[in-house]
């Protein structure tokens, strides 16, 4: 496998600390099998508690192992928090998404890469000017600061959002230690809190082409995911006169990049083909069929079909070919 775009040969400073946040995805395995694969991630499925909870809470039910079924039956669908990521090196989270990623149907519907600015070399404030100044090149059109304490219970209690939260593409950026600070009032500042964290949450199609990537990485994570950081925002100095000529980056964000290159992830473009169709169709369609039929007998969805066929357009044609 060839080295993703975005590495250089130069090393990251050691300003910066790499780690994998978050890890949702689902196998069409039973349990048993689906736990062979979990158990490189060191996750004993036989020992997580069955959700049987829509699949849209499920996303955000924040504890190792969490698994379910109902919403597709024939998949284990697995969430796997900070907590438990942290337990392992990058050797570990690397050889389980591998072994993951062999699984024929498998789906990985979320991944959260941070990057820990152990220095302080950016800031709070730093931001909030740039973004004041209007020194900021972004494809976000929401971007919500919050540079203060929030007194309520909120995963974003402080920092800078950007993006909608339910996006493909998702980037906050907080002080961890004001974050553990409110989550626990009794926290201390240390070596593992004391810093800045740059966190992307990448979902769906961006999830799964960042894993693909980042399964060929042997080293270098920081820098390529502080790449892919700045594909999504990039702080220059913005001159409004000549716009398209905006390199010079801000001497902060300059520092904090070091070697890191713009990387822009290879999204597949998702095409329809019969056996998709077909397969949601089954899953998404066929109650409401069988409702029809219940009521109306099944030769009216033959009546259906054919209204369907006169409704036919080229991208419909073009499933039977």
């Amino acid at each position: 496998m060839t080295r993703p775009v975005g590495i250089t040969g130069a090393q990251i400073s050691n300003h910066v600390g790499f780690s994998v946040g978050w890890l949702n995805f689902s196998l069409p395995l039973s349990l048993e099998e689906a736990n062979i694969y979990t158990l490189e991630l060191g996750i004993d499925l036989t020992k997580a508690e069955i959700l049987n909870i829509p699949y849209r809470r499920f996303e955000n039910s924040g504890v190792v192992g969490k698994i379910r079924f109902g919403f597709d039956p024939d998949r284990v669908h697995v969430s796997v928090p900070a907590s438990h990521l942290e337990t392992l090196n990058w050797s570990q989270i690397r050889d389980g998404l591998a072994f993951i990623n062999g699984v024929e149907g498998r789906r990985f519907s979320r991944i959260d890469l941070t990057v820990d600015d152990k220095n302080r070399v950016t800031s709070l404030e730093d931001i909030q000017n740039a973004l004041e100044d209007g020194n900021i090149v972004t494809r976000f059109k929401q971007i919500d600061p919050r540079v203060k304490i929030v007194p309520r219970v909120s995963k974003d209690t402080t920092g800078i959002t950007f993006g909608a939260r339910k996006s493909d593409t998702y980037l906050r950026v907080y002080d961890k230690y004001l974050e553990s600070k409110f989550r626990d009032k009794k926290a201390v500042k240390s070596s593992d809190n004391d810093f800045l964290r740059w966190e992307l949450e990448l979902k769906n199609e961006r999830a799964d082409s960042a894993i693909q990537c980042l399964i060929a990485l042997d080293s270098h994570q920081a820098v390529w995911t502080l790449g892919l950081i700045r594909a999504a925002v990039d702080f220059r100095v913005i001159d409004n006169d000549n716009v398209t000529r905006c390199t010079t980056l801000l001497d902060w964000w300059q520092h904090f990049l070091d070697a890191a290159e713009k990387v822009i992830l290879p999204i597949a473009k998702v095409t329809d083909s019969y056996e998709k169709v077909k397969d949601w169709v089954f899953r998404a369609v066929a109650p409401l069929l069988a409702v029809v039929a219940a009521r109306d007998g099944e030769d009216f969805l033959a009546d259906i079909a054919k209204y369907g066929k006169d409704r036919w357009k080229a991208r419909h044609l073009k499933l039977i070919e």
